[in-house]
């Protein structure tokens, strides 16, 4: 049985209202003070490089309409900051005074004001083609106006603060580092390129630490990165590592680890290694005219022909390229995710399309920018030629990366070929708990292949050897089928496939460790309902409606909980534990989450987000054995299993403590007021109902927050064809109501 591909992707309803990059969105900021300019230029300049904290000035902030009171705002921003400017970047914090206070679940807005950047899409762009391929960022265009005053065009982006850390690594508990010296250097002197220091002070002004430890361990990550590169896997992400590397080279982001050596966060996740995230865009496709090698500024031939192995003989100055790229299979594999991206982005004319998207959303907007950094010809030019010379040069975009495919398509890295792997078999397709399974791919022209595996979303991939010796439940030797023989435990499994010959690699599904296959295990106890909204549903002994989890057991045998985990949290799979606790034969055991343990009864130490949040079920090992994605549900509604135990998750009438059944969305039996959609999963279409004639739009994103397409209708009844679109979960905003449709298989199998 093939499997369907899995993208590692985070809660439904995070924010992405505040992130719809198909409309403009707008912030009003009012201050009290009439000299608000002055009062944000002074902080700034009394604390500009010193790394203390920075003042606010507090506001009333309203956002698409939303107002929240008592924010502290500043200015940011070192290049793109101008005392004398109208229009500076700014920082909003929303809960300065009010704690809790966020927007959609950010707490932190961060607003570019564009400088540096005739085209206004080159930031935007970057978070958008980064976030097919790693953890990134989003963004979205915003006006802003200060006291009334308009200032123009802006890029919200989204802060690497605990939200990102939360949805992206399971927990903000780990050192969260920004790869950013607070006191400017003179040229690769005092960066933040990874350089091993004897002295782990050193680091405390080179990097800006978030959290209230990790220095010592960063320290650590570059002693390894210096002095044992072959095991920097145990400290490193090294293949999101790889994806950062890529993107950042062929899209030409030099003000990145590259010229400056900074712009770039550190996460350490649960176990030890590092993940970076990309930050600080704008100069992406050609912006900063600086190589790393020196301060000579780059022409448009030099910007085009930048080496995909830029760098790797400078482990002095920049270790995070060299001692990784240095290592053969990790340069075979940079060589794998490098030509994706090309393919992907780049040859199929995506990146340009998406460019011209944003290019005529915004061009009403530019022609009256109250406080333009280039003229609008210049905006209207940039998106295809040149605009400047010399050291104030911005390529044109598509010039640019039109000359870029040209020359990669010289380098015999990108263009010798590559093994082919056909999609891959598991044997039983769904196995039981600790139980054998073997994992076959049929591979050509492939010297080796290995088989990356994990259980749990947020766990590293372990890399293992597939043989093709006949020995290891393939047919022959030689044949080219390879095999994998594991034992899988309770939880679903993870897994990707790399294959490589003398010149090069490739990875299945080709976006992996971001997207994988999934391999689900038999389970015996299953999540099957939760509610998060209980309004009228259900009370609990002492007549209090809070939120509960309900779990079923499948088999026909009695089965102890004692010791199993209940967890919002994947970086605490035993949040909360099961006292002596037997759940029936095919029977139901209910779990209240209400952050009560002094009240009788299965009383978990935590709530439910009505907004959505991840719930797990983890073993008394702490290894998952199932889990679900929470999306936002309304009043009274709940989101579970049907048909009850092993159906798919969609939104249900509650049923507390029973079956699951019949109680789904359909024609005959509107679910709750409001749209709603049906059927999910399908291998072709859905429908979306609403409750009366329109006019109607939906707008379709898919589970990496990039837009898919929009649909419009009159009627009440509006038909969203998947039928051409990937295998994956897609996110429909149905008249500002998110629902969720999942793309089982590809129409027609």
């Amino acid at each position: 049985m093939g499997t369907a591909v899995f993208i590692l992707f985070t809660n439904d309803a995070r924010g992405q209202n505040a992130f719809d990059t198909t409309i403009i969105h707008s912030i009003t900021i009012q201050f009290s003070e009439p000299d608000w300019d002055h009062l944000l230029d002074s902080m700034s300049a009394a604390y500009q490089g010193t790394g203390a904290s920075e003042g606010r000035l507090i506001a009333t902030v309203t956002i698409d309409g939303f107002v929240y009171d008592s924010c502290g705002v500043r200015y940011k921003g070192h290049s793109t900051y101008d005392p004398s400017g109208g229009k500076n970047p700014l920082n909003i914090d929303l809960n300065t005074v009010i704690a809790g206070q966020d927007h959609f679940g950010s707490d932190k807005i961060k607003l570019a004001n564009g400088a540096g950047d005739p085209s206004m899409v080159r930031e935007l762009m970057m978070y958008e083609l980064a976030g097919a391929y790693m953890h990134a960022p989003r963004a979205a265009y915003t006006r802003v106006a200060i006291n009334g005053d308009p200032k123009g065009l802006y890029v919200h982006t989204e802060d690497v603060g605990n939200e990102f850390l939360d949805a992206h690594f399971g927990g903000s508990d780990g050192a969260h580092v920004k790869c950013d010296p607070r006191h400017r250097a003179p040229w690769n002197v005092g960066v933040s390129n990874l350089a091993y220091l004897p002295d782990s002070m050193a680091y405390d002004t080179l990097y800006d630490l978030r959290s209230a430890h990790g220095l010592g361990d960063l320290q650590v990550l570059c002693y390894q990165l210096e002095n044992d590169p072959s095991t920097i896997d145990q400290h490193l992400d090294v293949d999101r590592v790889l994806w950062f590397h890529a993107l950042s080279n062929l899209f030409v982001h030099m003000d990145g680890y590259y010229a400056f050596a900074h712009n770039y966060y550190l996460y350490q996740r649960p176990g030890g290694r590092w993940s970076p995230v990309l930050w600080d865009l704008n100069m992406a496709f050609g912006g900063m005219l600086a190589d790393g090698v020196d301060l000579a500024p780059l022409n448009m031939q030099q910007l085009q022909q930048i080496d995909p192995f830029h760098m790797v003989l400078s482990p002095a100055i920049r270790p995070l390229i060299a001692q990784l790229l240095s290592q053969p299979l990790y340069a075979r594999m940079y060589a794998a995710h490098y030509r994706t991206i090309l393919e992907e982005m780049v040859s199929s004319g995506h990146y340009l399309d998406r460019a011209e998207h944003w290019h005529d959303l915004i061009d009403a907007d530019m022609q009256i920018e109250p406080y333009p950094h280039y003229p609008y010809a210049d905006f209207q030019a940039n998106l295809y030629t040149d605009v400047g010379t010399l050291l104030t040069l911005r390529p044109g975009i598509s010039a640019l990366m039109d000359g870029r495919a040209t020359n990669l398509a010289t380098r015999p890295y990108l263009t010798v070929p590559q093994p082919w792997i056909e999609p891959p078999i598991t044997d039983p397709p769904v196995p039981e708990p600790n139980s054998t399974v073997t994992i076959t791919a049929l591979i050509f022209d492939a010297q080796a292949a290995w088989l990356g595996h994990r259980t749990g979303t947020h766990a590293p991939f372990v890399r293992s050897s597939m043989y093709d010796d006949g020995t290891h439940g393939d047919l022959a030797p030689g044949d080219g089928t390879y095999t994998r023989q594991l034992t899988v435990q309770g939880g679903d499994l993870h897994y990707y496939i790399y294959a490589e010959n003398g010149g090069t690699g490739v990875f299945s599904p080709a976006r992996a460790e971001h997207e994988f296959h999934l391999l689900e295990v038999q389970k015996v106890i299953v999540l099957n309902e939760a509610q998060s909204a209980n309004v009228t549903t259900q009370a609990d002994q002492d007549g209090e409606f809070d939120d509960w989890v309900e779990l079923f057991n499948t088999s026909a045998q009695p089965v102890d909980l004692t010791g199993y985990g209940l967890s919002d949290d994947p970086s605490q799979p035993m949040k909360w534990t099961f006292p002596d606790t037997i759940v029936p034969a095919n029977g139901f055991l209910v779990v209240w989450a209400d952050d009560d343990l002094l009240q009788e009864g299965l009383h978990a130490n935590f709530k439910l987000s009505a907004s959505g949040e991840g719930l797990f079920l983890n073993g008394p090992d702490a290894v998952t054995r199932d889990q679900v994605e929470l999306p936002f549900v309304s009043a009274d509604g709940s989101f579970g299993r049907y048909p009850n135990g092993d159906g798919p998750w969609q939104v249900l009438y509650p049923t507390w403590n029973t079956w699951n059944g019949g109680s789904v969305a359909t024609p005959e039996a509107p679910l709750l007021n409001g749209p709603r959609l049906f059927p999910t999963p399908t291998s072709d279409a859905c429908t979306v109902l609403f409750d009366a004639s329109g006019p109607h739009q939906l707008r379709v994103y898919n589970a990496m927050g990039s837009f898919v397409r929009s649909v419009q209708g009159r009627d009440a009844r509006l038909t969203l064809d998947l039928a051409n679109e990937p295998v994956g979960i897609y996110l429909v905003e149905a008249d500002g109501v998110w629902l969720r449709a999942v793309k089982s298989s590809p129409a027609g199998r």
